[in-house]
């Protein structure tokens, strides 16, 4: 478990903690945070049955310990002890792939979502990689914005059919890390 300390503007302390899944408990926790976090934040973008069949086809707790069989790595992200967001990473040959990085609505806006990014970094530091990629729906822009500020570019448009009619719209885009 990594525990990073940090200080919110009114002055308290607040411990943000990434606990990497290593049990059917963990994925399971990451599961009931995944479905509140996506309705939340993809209801003005695709509708309720895409996300429904995304969340079934990509973040139950049996597909990704599936995932996790295939080198994709799970945390759960805590704060003082509540959970408050997911991430997921799978190293690739020059690049980490930030599969997935999802906060709860009430713990956006506190510096959580860049804390999580510099995560991601450090990740790939660790990996020896060079560079933190990942996919973002055309229509998150608030994301996207974020995104932006935190040092990743556009670098490509792609779509993917995933079943049952469905279309992943995305933006793939990119953070070089620093030499």
């Amino acid at each position: 478990m990594l525990q990073w300390l940090y200080t919110k503007t009114k002055g308290a302390a607040h411990m943000l903690e990434f606990s990497e899944a290593r049990s059917a408990a963990d994925y399971a926790a990451i599961e009931n945070l995944a479905r509140p976090i996506w309705h939340e934040c993809f209801a003005d973008i695709i509708s309720g049955a895409q996300i429904d069949y995304m969340l079934e086809r990509f973040l139950t707790a049996d597909v990704m310990q599936q995932y996790a069989h295939n080198g994709y790595r799970f945390w759960l992200v805590t704060e003082n002890g509540d959970a408050v967001g997911f991430m997921s990473m799978h190293a690739e040959e020059r690049r980490m792939f930030l599969s997935k990085v999802y906060l709860l609505a009430s713990h956006r806006g506190k510096g959580h979502g860049r804390r999580m990014l510099a995560f991601a970094d450090e990740c790939t530091r660790d990996a020896g990689l060079e560079a933190v990629y990942l996919t973002v729906n055309r229509g998150n822009t608030r994301a996207i914005e974020v995104y932006l500020r935190c040092g990743y570019e556009i670098i490509a448009e792609q779509q993917a059919d995933i079943g049952n009619g469905f279309v992943m719209d995305d933006y793939v885009m990119e953070r070089r890390l620093p030499v």
